[in-house]
């Protein structure tokens, strides 16, 4: 089992197409397994970005989704501005659409977001085992 922190996004960037990028990547850890969802959606509702945004944010994920995922044998199989198809083929590839979401968001966050205070969202590992309640006890 593992644990989720978001992303922690300093106040200057708040608005920000780096802001809106975290959060998707943020929405689709606790995306719920096995079934349709859309982070990207999601994030744009929560941050109100814009369609611009939007619309930059699916290009660059889906891109790289492409790079990674598509079949050579195809010469479209999931259109760019669909991210949920893309999250479905991630997903049955064994792959990881949070990592892509935030390798998306890593790739546009400038040093002086992170010198602002910007934290990528990270996976932590919980300690299940009965009497390890500290993890440095281990």
């Amino acid at each position: 089992m593992s644990n989720y922190t978001a992303a922690q996004i300093p106040a200057e960037l708040e608005g920000t197409f780096v802001e809106f990028a975290w959060r998707a990547a943020d929405w689709e850890a606790q995306a719920p397994v096995g079934e349709a969802f859309d982070a990207i959606a999601a994030a744009a509702a929560s941050v109100q970005a814009t369609d611009t945004q939007v619309g930059q944010l699916l290009t660059s994920v889906c891109q790289r989704a492409a790079a990674m995922y598509a079949d050579p044998r195809t010469a479209m199989d999931h259109p760019c501005g669909d991210w949920s198809l893309w999250r479905q083929r991630i997903i049955a590839s064994r792959g990881s659409p949070w990592q892509l979401l935030a390798d998306t968001a890593m790739l546009i966050t400038s040093p002086l977001d992170i010198e602002l205070g910007l934290r990528s969202g990270y996976w932590q590992r919980a300690r299940l085992e009965e009497g390890f309640d500290d993890w440095r006890n281990a």
